[in-house]
């Protein structure tokens, strides 16, 4: 599977959100989307979920334009999961996550078999077993993300979209949600998702993208787009680095413009 986006331009009222942005994903791989506030991340996602028109380029599935694939035919092949995390009925957690499965399915009726251990597989790795009966209106916010990540998972897509699905998380269920996509990957899903912690990008993303300004700043191999250079111009940072378990570790250390100077 290849997700590829070419020349990707955006506007609103004449300001750019995307700039002749490049982007291709592969079968096999967690790629992420990094980038300061405002980079274009999240209108990147939707572009390639097919949620948000271009005003110009074009994205397309395994060499087929976007744009000519039957709504049905597009949800089979890419799952996305939004930032906001917004649920608008007072749906139980199992029925939500089963609403996933609606792109493969022709009539309403009884779940087949296949629907039933679809939606039984994904609870269980997005940990939401034990709240399948609770009803989302009453979840946390990270219970939340982790129910919405069950259903994205439950439709089973070549090709799975997530939007900061770690931000509401704490430590151990952000490391949980990492593993989770990395694996998705490792089963040959084309994975992209849009991070701010850099340090679970470096560990987990196998390549990313950086944004700037709704342009295209790097992309390549992890150590390369979080070149100390790289991070200067894009975030303003400075940063500390080591390297573990073969992998480099980063912690954004000290902002490097003229208010780090006057705070310092």
């Amino acid at each position: 599977m290849r997700l590829a986006g070419q020349k990707l331009t955006v506007r609103i009222e004449r300001r750019a959100l995307l700039e002749r942005v490049d982007i291709e994903a592969h079968g096999g791989e967690l790629l992420g989307l990094i980038g300061p506030n405002g980079a274009g991340k999240s209108t990147l996602l939707r572009v390639l979920a097919g949620l948000q028109a271009v005003d110009s380029g074009e994205v397309a599935c395994d060499g087929q334009p976007l744009g000519r694939l039957r709504p049905r035919e597009r949800a089979r092949r890419i799952a996305y999961l939004p930032q906001d995390g917004e649920v608008h009925w007072p749906l139980q957690v199992e029925t939500m996550v089963a609403l996933g499965r609606l792109p493969h399915r022709r009539v309403w009726g009884a779940d087949e078999e296949r629907d039933r251990t679809a939606v039984e597989r994904a609870l269980a790795a997005a940990g939401v077993t034990a709240l399948r009966h609770r009803r989302v209106s009453t979840l946390s916010g990270g219970e939340r993300m982790r129910a919405l990540l069950a259903r994205a998972l439950a439709v089973e897509a070549p090709v799975l979209l997530a939007d900061e699905p770690v931000a509401a998380l704490d430590p151990y269920h952000q490391l949980a949600v990492m593993e989770l996509l990395h694996a998705a990957a490792g089963r040959g899903a084309a994975v992209v998702v849009v991070l701010h912690d850099l340090g679970l990008a470096a560990r987990f993303c196998d390549r990313l993208v950086l944004l700037h300004e709704g342009r295209l700043l790097a992309a390549g191999p992890p150590g390369a787009v979080l070149a100390e250079d790289k991070l200067r111009h894009a975030y303003r940072v400075t940063s500390l680095r080591w390297r573990h378990d073969g992998r480099e570790c980063i912690v954004p250390w000290q902002r490097c413009d003229g208010d780090a100077a006057a705070g310092s």
